[in-house]
């Protein structure tokens, strides 16, 4: 395919990848400036890991003729601050600990099910510090407590024990902390979706879905609800599945992550075809 068709094709795609992100980005009070800027800096980034991947010196030279941007701006782009970019592992943590409570042994019921945990009436010797220790490290177990009940993650049900009430890490409390899950999983799409269209067809990494129109807004609960079911169970299936993997990783330098996503979407058709 002609090279100038493909790139009207990406152009059109990647605006359609902009628009929620945009709208996002404005109702959060934030501006083309801001955008600009950001993705100016991306430019430079992206342009350098292309150029070292050729093993060849990522000047500020080529960078600049790669990017359309000028050496001056790349200079300066080069030094800029990256403070607004905060790396912060409590929702890692979290996440660890709700997946491991479903698959430990030590803290399932003889049917394999999640068990209630004790947090008293000496929290730092109960069985949920047990599991915060094994899978949280350093973070005290009090934070971490307050931290899943807040989220609604897990509850009391009488005045020690606890039970697990949601069977992932979605908060709802920081939306700054649900910015941070979008950023994520938007991002390990595009890259399962890039090494499909780069690599050659027996390589390509499962990418598929399915949809249905026609559908009345009378019938969507009932289908939100069975879509959530099933598509939980099928997560944590694939999930204990993984955790037989990566036994090893503390004796090799390599530590790689995969796994699937899945995610549920609406869309009025009707809107979509007066754009």
């Amino acid at each position: 395919m002609n090279n100038n068709v493909v790139q009207k094709v990406l152009i059109k795609a990647v605006g359609k990848i902009l628009n929620p992100i945009l709208n996002m980005w404005m109702s959060k009070g934030l501006s083309y400036v801001e955008f600009s800027k950001l993705t100016r800096q991306i430019f430079v980034k992206m342009a350098k890991k292309q150029i070292q991947e050729k093993n060849e010196e990522a000047t500020y030279s080529r960078v600049a003729v790669i990017t359309g941007l000028t050496r001056q701006m790349v200079t300066n782009l080069s030094k800029a601050s990256v403070d607004d970019i905060i790396e912060d592992d409590n929702g890692n943590r979290a996440t660890k600990i709700l997946s491991y409570w479903l698959i430990d042994e030590d803290f399932l019921t003889d049917r394999g099910k999640p068990s209630q945990l004790s947090t008293g009436p000496k929290l730092l010797e109960s069985q949920f510090a047990k599991l915060v220790k094994r899978y949280a490290g350093d973070i005290p177990v009090k934070t971490v407590l307050e931290e899943l009940i807040s989220i609604r993650a897990i509850e009391y049900v009488n005045q020690y024990d606890v039970k697990l009430i949601t069977k992932g890490y979605t908060p709802n409390k920081d939306i700054s902390e649900l910015i941070r899950i979008v950023g994520e999983d938007t991002s390990d799409l595009l890259q399962t979706m890039n090494h499909n269209i780069t690599t050659i067809p027996e390589e390509r990494f499962f990418q598929k879905k399915v949809f249905h129109d026609g559908i009345s807004s009378e019938e969507l609960e009932a289908i939100r609800l069975f879509t959530k079911q099933k598509s939980q169970k099928l997560l944590e299936d694939i999930y204990k599945d993984l955790s037989q993997y990566g036994k090893s990783k503390r004796k090799n330098k390599e530590n790689i992550e995969t796994g699937i996503g899945v995610f549920y979407y609406e869309k009025n058709l009707n809107e979509d075809n007066n754009e």
